[in-house]
């Protein structure tokens, strides 16, 4: 069957969309499935990014995220003399990102950090971008283009000023980084990104999701007719339910975050086809841990996570019924 993954944002929260395909490029494989188009948000867009870019592998990427995220991505904690666990893992975590950034997405940029500065945040975000945009331009290059043909990539971001999704696709222009760093310029943290004389913010910046505008460039490439089915999986990365209450101001913030953005890929239905929708389970301390904790063994964690959801959601799954003959020929 022809098929479309589209992966959710989350920053740290992309390690498990790295673990999801790792268990779906076998089980599409198995099935003699074929891979059409990927899509995503934030960092979800680089999932997709680096599964695009390597379309042409055996194993559609999966090594190539899993080396990004476990080698590139990920950053040991500093070494303590006490045993850290628990609690007191997630807080090292925590304060490591906010305080010192990720080597190879963010870096805080401190003079912007003073109260006034938060007059004019948006020319003055909390941190810089540039470590992320090198990073898209070692995975995409001078940025993937399909044409209309082969495998269609598309990253969404939100307009500032009206609100509105935009699906940016690789059959339009070439998805660069210019485009990547749009779809994951979260407010505040960074500042919008300008493309076509507008300005871009993080594509999950928005309840809307970019499911609805793929599937209508599928249709308007030819790479699915009018009334084919689509299977259509989606690697949601946000939590409806929590481990526990939060109790500090961050923690109340992650869980408002998870909330509005929890379920959001599952929202728009599907013409024609199955959807398949690969959910996320709450991780222990996560309120605390949240967008900021890269630690090696939160992202490890955050891997096996993918991949259990992934094995749990395909499990049992049934069989797609066989078209007849004529509606083949049709």
């Amino acid at each position: 069957m022809k098929t479309a993954v589209v992966f959710q944002g989350g920053g740290p929260l992309g390690a498990f969309g790295c673990g999801a395909w790792q268990a779906v490029v076998p089980w599409l494989r198995s099935g003699a499935h074929e891979l059409i188009a990927v899509a995503g948000a934030s960092i979800g867009a680089l999932n997709g990014a680096v599964v695009a870019c390597h379309a042409q592998d055996a194993d559609l990427g999966a090594a190539a995220l899993d080396d990004l995220w476990r080698d590139v991505i990920a950053v040991p904690l500093p070494r303590s003399p006490l045993p850290m666990a628990g609690e007191v893992q997630a807080w090292s975590g925590w304060w490591s990102g906010f305080a010192l950034g990720n080597p190879a997405l963010f870096a805080p940029l401190y003079a912007n950090w003073h109260p006034l500065a938060g007059l004019r945040r948006a020319a003055l975000p909390l941190y810089s971008q540039q470590r992320m945009r090198r990073l898209f331009e070692r995975t995409v290059g001078t940025g993937y283009r399909s044409d209309g043909d082969g495998l269609l990539f598309a990253a969404a971001a939100t307009d500032v000023l009206n609100g509105k999704l935009r699906l940016f696709t690789s059959d339009e222009a070439a998805i660069d980084a210019t485009v990547l760093s749009a779809s994951a310029a979260i407010p505040l943290m960074f500042e919008p990104v300008p493309i076509d004389g507008r300005l871009y913010c993080d594509g999950e910046v928005n309840r809307r999701t970019p499911t609805g505008a793929l599937v209508d460039a599928l249709h308007a490439s030819g790479r699915l007719a009018p009334q084919e089915p689509l299977q259509l999986i989606t690697i949601g990365q946000f939590c409806r339910n929590a481990d526990r209450l939060p109790r500090s101001s961050h923690e109340l913030l992650d869980r408002s975050l998870q909330l509005l953005l929890a379920d959001k890929l599952a929202d728009d239905p599907l013409p024609a086809g199955r959807r398949i929708d690969i959910t996320r389970h709450p991780e222990p301390h996560e309120s605390i841990s949240g967008q900021f904790d890269y630690s090696s063994a939160r992202i490890e964690a955050l891997i096996e996570s993918g991949r259990a959801a992934t094995l749990d959601a395909l499990d049992g799954l049934a069989p797609i019924p066989a078209l007849p003959l004529a509606e083949k020929l049709s």
